[in-house]
């Protein structure tokens, strides 16, 4: 059996789910410059390391003779066998 409200607690009901409608609204309207005025205030706090540059060694070219990958054998190499779903007899009517 639901419970029976008075006329104030519904005002008073009704209000507060106003007011968190409005501050929804305002935190989603607000809150990505928000995050974007913080994270400006806690950037000096942070320091990045900077962007180093390694000289980086020629890779020597590959030919088929020097080249590291072998063609593979073929998996299935077994002939191929009569397992399998039976073929579909005729059937007399």
């Amino acid at each position: 059996m639901p419970m029976q409200l008075g006329p104030s607690a519904a005002l008073a009901m009704t209000l507060a789910h106003i007011g968190a409608t409005l501050a929804s609204a305002v935190v989603l309207a607000k809150g990505e410059e928000a995050l974007w005025l913080l994270a400006d205030w806690l950037r000096p706090l942070v320091r990045l390391a900077a962007p180093v540059s390694a000289a980086v060694a020629p890779f020597p070219s590959l030919t088929a003779a020097n080249s590291p990958l072998r063609p593979q054998p073929r998996r299935n190499l077994r002939a191929d066998s009569r397992r399998g779903p039976p073929a579909p007899t005729p059937t007399n009517v």
